[in-house]
């Protein structure tokens, strides 16, 4: 795992508020996905297959419940990212002539 950075920048609560409810509206439909296919592989199991290789299908789309509100949060972050005004780059020096190079190697 990697160390934490920086703490991130304060936003104000009502704008957090803001941007959980709205990662939570994008995420919700995922839930629901996975809690209703874990629920359909264990709805008709055998009690004597309720351990074993049925923990691995569960687990898998516990992965891809994962997998999808990772991406969700790493979306949100881009647009989020893109809203405040552009930074402006400095420009970089001119290129140093190499005039005394050349006449290092005649």
């Amino acid at each position: 795992m990697l160390p934490p950075t920086a703490t991130p920048p304060a936003t104000d609560s009502t704008d957090r508020q803001a941007r959980r409810q709205a990662l939570l509206e994008q995420i919700r439909p995922a839930f629901e996905q996975a809690a209703q296919a874990m629920a359909d592989e264990l709805l008709d199991l055998p009690d004597e297959q309720l351990f074993g290789p049925i923990e691995f299908v569960l687990r898998d789309h516990g992965h891809r419940l994962v997998a999808a509100v990772h991406q969700a949060g790493l979306d949100a972050r881009k647009k989020r990212a893109t809203l405040g005004p552009a930074s402006s780059a400095t420009s970089v020096a001119a290129t140093p002539s190499s005039s005394t190079t050349s006449a290092a190697t005649s």
